[in-house]
């Protein structure tokens, strides 16, 4: 190979990386960082609508669970345990969006954060 192909070949190369490397820049510092917090509130609005499912499914037909709880408490006449289990699935829908809200704080470095509060 002549002195103009390698030269050629070696200009390639260093496109090649610094390419390379300014898309992984942006894909570091800019987008993932403005990502993460749009995924964590994403992440807390699932956990939310999961754990509605979950006791709503418990509730139709399940053995066990809060909702299961719920729904034998409330055919058996016992206004306490439905009480509890109410009362529990508050308390750990409040500790779940607690923690939700402290990383996305975390994460959100200084940011503007909606929760609607």
């Amino acid at each position: 190979m002549s002195f103009f192909a390698i030269s050629i070949l070696y200009i390639i190369h260093i496109y090649f990386v610094i390419f390379w490397y300014i898309i992984l820049y942006i894909f570091s510092k800019i987008i993932i960082p403005n990502a993460l917090v749009d995924i964590f509130v994403g992440l807390n609005l699932g956990l939310g609508y999961s754990f509605r499912a979950i006791i709503g499914a418990e509730l139709i037909a399940a053995s066990s669970g809060l909702g299961y709880l719920i729904s034998d408490g409330r055919s058996m006449s016992r206004t306490d345990v439905v009480l509890v289990g109410i009362l529990v699935i508050g308390f750990l829908g409040i500790i779940s969006e607690f923690i939700f809200r402290k990383i996305i704080n975390k994460v959100s470095r200084g940011k503007q954060v909606n929760f609607n509060d």
